[in-house]
């Protein structure tokens, strides 16, 4: 056993079991303290282990340490701290099977690679970095976020991957020719430094689009809260008025009932109804983020002539984000106003929109009639911000039916809440 070799491993093994874990799991940490003592623990049984026992009592020693610590002293599921285990000691061992298979096949013989010397440390480096891209794609894949996007994301990892194993090879050649070992060692641990940066430089990459998408909704959400509180504000105004003058309306139509002016009578009363039929058209649900978003829509459809239909019920708390309300509700309604705006003058259809909840289930349907356009713009309205609202759906483990039926374009939508 080379133990310089074993200790670089170990810690890069000690590295990739805590990036994983952290993603898999989320374990909650009392403390940094807690987090530099459960590091300094697990080298040290790994190193132990690796020391003293073959090497299936080894990875059960360490499997009982990592179980013990994130079940009890970082307060993780059963269930789901034991797949991961299983989850990551496979993907290590696959990627051994890769990183050997790979480099037997680059004219580097298995003995060598097993050995002692420069051939172990090159396929450590190897197996550790195809480990690394085994466990982000494992990440993208049990996150719900394996996309187009997401590949993006993961394409310069790769291609980091790809380029330092050749690189390392190359190393191995030039070592094998001139000797030089302190170049050789250098170059390899190089190597997997500046892939673990290209990994959390993605990491940040990801995070700070995904930030700046939240951003973007929560600006849009507090415009449309803002002219929901607008909206509030003005009626609140007009019912103090209506207030002030209901006395007058009253006393007016007493006098003309004892005089037995009846068409009188009838003109005072029409016009009291209009001014209480304005203060019914407000929708009030109970959920202010709810009402903000359906407010909005409605007020926004009425000023284009279109008309809405609500058939809602659902309690004041809702367990979902507005950011998510806003997706969800907001981009569907938006795009099913656009498609009804697309009617001539006059001809303006009316928009279907269902919001029920029943226990902890949450029912949305909005429903529109498509214009008779061509098929490339009828994609082009219904179309923009659905691929979000999926996104959204599944996030919030939802499903969603997006159905065209009778020149009728409804989207189903179902979430637990």
């Amino acid at each position: 056993m080379n133990f310089p070799i074993e200790v670089y491993t170990i810690i890069i093994e000690c590295l990739l079991i805590f990036y994983f874990f952290h993603k898999e799991v989320r374990p909650v940490y009392p403390s940094r303290r807690y987090i530099i003592l459960f590091c300094i623990s697990l080298f040290a049984v790994i190193m132990l282990s690796t020391l003293y026992t073959p090497m299936f009592i080894r990875l059960a020693i360490i499997s009982l340490f990592l179980f013990l610590c994130y079940t009890f002293c970082f307060k993780c599921k059963i269930f789901q701290i034991t797949y991961t285990i299983i989850l990551f000691f496979v993907t290590s061992m696959f990627s051994d099977v890769i990183g050997a298979f790979v480099l037997s096949r680059l004219g580097i013989s298995i003995n060598e690679l097993l050995g002692i010397s420069e051939g172990r440390l090159i396929y450590n480096t190897t197996s550790k970095i195809i480990h690394l891209f085994l466990l982000v794609i494992i990440i993208l894949f049990t996150n719900a976020r394996f996309d187009s996007k997401a590949l993006l994301h993961a394409i310069p990892l790769m291609l980091c991957n790809l380029s330092s194993i050749f690189i390392l090879f190359a190393q191995y050649t030039t070592f094998i020719d001139n000797g030089k070992y302190s170049t050789f060692v250098m170059t390899t641990i190089c190597m997997l430094v500046i892939n673990i940066v290209v990994c959390g430089y993605t990491e940040i990459v990801k995070k700070s689009y995904e930030l700046q998408k939240n951003q973007l909704c929560i600006q849009e959400q507090l415009a449309k809260q803002e002219l929901y509180y607008q909206d509030i504000i003005a009626r609140q105004d007009e019912s103090r008025a209506l207030w002030h003058d209901i006395k007058k309306y009253m006393l007016a139509m007493e006098n003309l009932v004892s005089t037995k002016t009846r068409p009188e009578a009838e003109s005072q009363l029409s016009a009291l109804k209009k001014k209480f039929s304005s203060l019914d058209q407000m929708i009030d649900t109970g959920n202010s983020i709810v009402d903000g978003i359906l407010n909005y829509g409605s007020n926004k459809a009425g000023s284009l002539g279109i008309s809405i239909n609500f058939n809602l019920w659902l309690d004041t708390d809702l367990n979902i984000s507005p950011v998510d309300l806003y997706i969800i509700i907001g981009n569907t309604m938006d795009n099913a106003i656009e498609a009804c705006d697309a009617f001539p003058a006059g001809h303006k259809p009316s928009i279907s929109c269902t919001l029920r909840q029943k226990n902890h289930v949450l029912l949305y349907e909005i429903s529109n009639p498509i214009p008779q356009v061509s098929v490339k713009k009828a994609g082009v309205i219904h179309g923009y911000g659905l691929e979000n609202v999926k996104e959204c759906v599944n996030r919030n483990s939802g499903f969603i039916s997006v159905k065209t039926e009778n020149d009728i374009f409804c989207v189903s939508i179902t979430l637990n809440v």
